[in-house]
């Protein structure tokens, strides 16, 4: 499963912490339940033994700790995220 490469957005830069890897968002609207339902599929067609969420979770959790779900507010591309950083910044009503 290469969903992190086909939908992830990575972060520019490795966040300071354990890893030196920088963290690959992927969109607010998936779940790991949905991505342990399309693990689960592709295990399904190669006749392989699937693990169950609580395992997935654990999986994730200690595998692949940089790749992260995004929240909704995280979930903006640049162009909006500056925009939204000009709006605050604004003093007058006119500059809003």
């Amino acid at each position: 499963m290469k969903t992190s490469e086909e939908i992830g957005l990575p972060y520019p830069a490795a966040p300071r912490g354990n890893y030196n890897i920088p963290i690959v968002f992927l969109p607010s609207s998936t779940t790991k339940l949905h991505l342990n339902a399309q693990n689960n599929a592709a295990c399904e067609e190669r006749n392989v033994r699937c693990e169950k969420i609580s395992a997935f979770r654990t999986i994730w959790l200690h595998c692949v700790p940089p790749i992260k779900i995004a929240k909704p507010r995280e979930d903006v591309c640049g162009t909006c995220e500056r925009l939204r950083r000009d709006i605050v910044g604004a003093v007058t009503k006119e500059e809003k």
